[in-house]
């Protein structure tokens, strides 16, 4: 699970294939993302909060629009499980090598 920067929500990726992001203030489930094919390994949030990025088994990174709850871009060039990821800065480029994500 991630917490947001702001600390007022919280993803969780789970076995199911989703990721879940809860508001902390009221215990409330306020989006589910069902893109992935296989567990969500791990999450997270882009400085400023605006995106989610999610990895999983399905050997793919997901990056989501928290405005909106919608999807905006997928990684697919791992060629294995994705354990683990965290956000950079953002700029105008989306790449995914390593462990780290730049938005």
């Amino acid at each position: 699970c991630s917490w947001s920067p702001d600390g007022f929500w919280i993803a969780t990726g789970s076995h199911d294939h989703t990721v879940k992001v809860w508001r902390v203030t009221t215990y409330s489930l306020v989006a589910t993302f069902t893109s992935h094919t296989c567990l969500v390994m791990c999450c997270s949030w882009s400085p400023d909060g605006s995106h989610l990025a999610t990895a999983s088994h399905d050997e793919t990174v997901k990056v989501w629009d928290m405005k909106t709850c919608s999807l905006v871009s997928i990684l697919t060039s791992h060629t294995n499980w994705v354990k683990y990821i965290k956000v950079r800065n953002k700029s105008t480029k989306k790449t995914s090598q390593g462990d780290v994500l730049q938005l």
